[in-house]
Formats: structure tokens, C-alpha cells, sequence
């Protein structure tokens, strides 16, 4: 971990491994939270900044991706930290085997620390592990609408811990952090929409001598005959008026 690792000592599992006590867990998860809602963003960049934090901050992740199952049923890559994740996406989609044929629901997981040896996937798995990684973590981000999945890989062997609780907070910062983008982005949208259809009603208005009423009336009928959105008829008054020279 760089950005969001912490410095200072750790307690040891067993096996040496380092672990985070309570308090260092406490730390880094007020670090991630903090990360991810540092300034207000559109939901691509907040899809980006996720998927670099996963890779700097859960324990064992070398690389990440965020993917969304579409309604046709293809998986595609939001945002990747290496290439790899579109390539392990690719090879779900022609083996027909891996995490993406699951039955899931938020807060579900899968996890292989060995995929070559993975009889879950007996094709998927090795063709994976000829691209180098071993290791692969898997979990549902959001199921609905739409099924949304955080990928976490590894070159190393048994990089992964099935109960490491780091995720779980993870997975919950990163749900609440896209719901969040995406309430503001579609605030943005709106706000947009109604200052582009506020100027139309404006062009409208001194145009052909309407008042305001008459104005909103005329866009929605332009909007009723197209069969368009209204916003988008708006945005096409603004733009064919700004795009014709003035006498």
C-alpha cells in the first residue's frame, strides 16, 4: 500500500504475515472513506479512483477492475488498473465458466488462491494462470440495478483472505461512494436540463413574442410532434442559435 497504507508497527498472524489491529483497521478505512469523497465527482472518475484505491489498499491485491454486467449479459470493464482484468473478462465470456455465470447478490464474494488448480473452473482457471496471475478476488459491489463487481488479482499463490474483513469495508465505502456520484451526476443533468431549457424558452420568447407560458408550450409541442425529449429539443434551439451568425 502507498497513498492510503499506514505506517507504524503491525500484530503478526501465526505465519508472519502482517495484520491490522482494530485501530490501524479503523485508521485505514477513515483514510479510504476520506480518499473516495475528497471532492465531488461524475461517476467515471469515482469508478477510477475506486478501483486505484482496492489495488493500493486491501491486503494481497497487486491489480483491480470494476466491471458491470450489462443487460445482454456482457461483462464490461468500468475501469482496470492493468489490461489483464479485460483479458480475464474475455476469457469468461469464451469459456463460459467464472464468477460472471453465478447467480450473485451485494456483498457476495468469490475467492481462488490457486487457479490453475480450481476445479470450480477447469478451464477458466488455468487459462488465467497462463496470464500470470494466480490469485483472484471477486465481489459483488451492487446487484441492482444492474450487477456491479470489484476484481481484485495477484501473481502470488493464496493472496487472497476469503474472511478478510478490509473488503467487506471496502466493498461497502465503494457502494455508498457510486451511489453518491451517481445522485450528484444525475443532479448535474437536471440542473443542466433546466438551464438549457430556461435559455430555449428565453430564445423562444423573443423569437416570436410568446411569454414564458406560451414559450414552455411551444417546446412542448415541438417535443410531443419530434417525439423527443424536451431537454433535447432545448438543446438544439441553444445550439442552432449560437451556431447562426448575427447580422
Amino acid at each position: 500500500m502507498s497513498e492510503l497504507g499506514l505506517a507504524g508497527d503491525s500484530s503478526s498472524d501465526v505465519d508472519g504475515e502482517p495484520t491490522l489491529s482494530r485501530a490501524e483497521l479503523s485508521l485505514l478505512m477513515a483514510q479510504v472513506g476520506q480518499s473516495l469523497a475528497s471532492e465531488p465527482l461524475g461517476v467515471q472518475d469515482m469508478v477510477d479512483r475506486i478501483t486505484a484505491a482496492a489495488a493500493d489498499t486491501v491486503p494481497g491485491a497487486e491489480q483491480a477492475s470494476i466491471a458491470l454486467l450489462t443487460v445482454e449479459g456482457d461483462l464490461q470493464v468500468l475501469a482496470q488498473t492493468a489490461s489483464v482484468a479485460t483479458q480475464i473478462n474475455d476469457l469468461q465470456t469464451a469459456l463460459r465458466q467464472g464468477p460472471r455465470f453465478d447467480a450473485a447478490k451485494a456483498g457476495q464474494r468469490w475467492v481462488s488462491g490457486d487457479l490453475r488448480g480450481d476445479d470450480r473452473w477447469p478451464l477458466l482457471g488455468p487459462a488465467i494462470a497462463d496470464l500470470g496471475i494466480n490469485s483472484l478476488l471477486t465481489t459483488v459491489i451492487a446487484s441492482e440495478p444492474h450487477r456491479v463487481v470489484l476484481n481484485l488479482f495477484s501473481a502470488d499463490f493464496e493472496a487472497f483472505d476469503p474472511d478478510d474483513i478490509v473488503v467487506e469495508l471496502f466493498a461497502h465505502h465503494a457502494r455508498v461512494a457510486l451511489g453518491y456520484a451517481a445522485e450528484l451526476e444525475s443532479l448535474r443533468r437536471g440542473l443542466q436540463s433546466r438551464t438549457t431549457i430556461g435559455e430555449a424558452m428565453g430564445l423562444m420568447m423573443a423569437r416570436h413574442d410568446l411569454d414564458e407560458d406560451q414559450a414552455f408550450r411551444y417546446l412542448v409541442r415541438m417535443s410531443q410532434t419530434g417525439n423527443v425529449k424536451l431537454r433535447t429539443v432545448a438543446a438544439d434551439i441553444v445550439r442552432t442559435s449560437s451556431s447562426t451568425p448575427r447580422p
